[in-house]
């Protein structure tokens, strides 16, 4: 478990130092998507936190880099395309039921958070074989 975490972790932190990179060479829509990205692994992290602790603000937190999530993929244009931008649209939402639920005093099972936490991870998926395509795409235009 702690391994995965440092993973996760490790993986938003490289592609907010690519966005970084791709800022400084001009690339606004590169940086936009690595920025998107670096928000969804973040946002999982921060919202499976929420779950596990059963605390409002990981989760009230996760929702907020979800909403960046979908604004950095809107500013990129980037190829994964409206359905996911549409898929983060809804989590965003799913996750504003949680906290006016919470806020309202109610208390949540693991299993009441799953299908919420399975799409994410799924999204999760779906972006990341869209980067994995653009990684090969990339190395076959340099060779």
């Amino acid at each position: 478990k702690e391994k995965q975490e440092s993973l996760l972790a490790d993986a938003s932190e490289n592609l907010i130092h690519a966005a970084r990179h791709f800022e400084e060479l001009q690339s606004d829509k590169t940086a936009a998507s690595c920025h998107g990205c670096a928000c969804l692994y973040t946002g999982l992290k921060t919202f499976k936190d929420g779950v596990m602790h059963g605390t409002l603000k990981p989760i009230a937190d996760a929702h907020e880099e979800f909403k960046k999530a979908s604004a950095f993929y809107k500013k990129a244009e980037s190829d994964v395309g409206a359905d996911v931008i549409s898929t983060i649209n809804e989590v965003v939402s799913a996750i504003e039921d949680y906290i006016d639920a919470l806020r309202a005093g109610e208390k949540f099972t693991i299993r009441e958070y799953l299908p919420v936490y399975e799409t994410i991870n799924n999204l999760i998926e779906q972006v990341s074989a869209v980067g994995l395509k653009n990684v090969f795409k990339a190395y076959i235009l340099i060779r």
